[in-house]
């Protein structure tokens, strides 16, 4: 279930541990915090499961120019990792669409 705030943080550590962090947790440990309204989440994931892959209009890069997924860092570096890595988020995106995925 998600928190109330409607958004599921996940965080992963060196050893490769991946949990669910709180929202404080999420901010003291992120250098970038992706952020999209709950039904453009569910649109991506659906679009991804449809297709095997996100189309030209639900790619992570996409989704940043208009303003439907937000980036938050702290500072430049936390930004040019979001373009650093974008390619890894995308990869994680589409391999998690092929999970059975329920939306309440």
């Amino acid at each position: 279930m998600l928190p109330a705030s409607n958004r599921s943080v996940w965080g992963a550590t060196r050893d490769r541990d991946v949990r669910e962090l709180s929202p404080a947790q999420a901010e003291e440990a992120s250098d970038i915090i992706l952020e999209m309204p709950k039904r453009d989440w569910k649109e991506l994931i659906e679009n991804v499961g449809a297709n095997g892959f996100a189309d030209a209009q639900h790619t992570l890069n996409t989704l940043v120019y208009p303003g439907r997924l937000k980036l938050r860092y702290r500072d430049a570096n936390g930004m040019d990792k979001f373009y650093l890595y974008n390619q890894s988020f995308q990869y994680f995106i589409n391999a998690a669409a092929r999970l059975k995925t329920t939306f309440e």
